[in-house]
């Protein structure tokens, strides 16, 4: 609990930070869309590697598909509002 604590707020500090410096230096929008993707994927990553170990201990196979549902709603989500 506390090491997924603690990445979320490296990464929040860090989204606070770099999008100041963006704002500052006046990035064009293709690099600032590059470097969300890019944190984008490294939260990704970070779940996969500290949350999903536990959550296919705890609720097996089917918690890949689940997870996949639950990125696909939220895009549609996303992309409806």
């Amino acid at each position: 609990m506390l090491e997924a604590l603690g990445w979320g707020l490296l990464a929040s500090s860090s989204l606070v930070i770099g999008s100041l410096i963006a704002i500052w230096l006046h990035l064009s929008l293709r690099l600032i869309a590059f470097v969300l993707a890019f944190a984008g994927g490294a939260i990704l990553t970070m779940l996969a590697n500290t949350m999903m170990p536990e959550a296919y201990e705890r609720g097996g196979k089917l918690v890949g598909v689940v997870t996949t549902l639950g990125f696909a709603v939220a895009y549609t989500i996303h992309m409806l509002g």
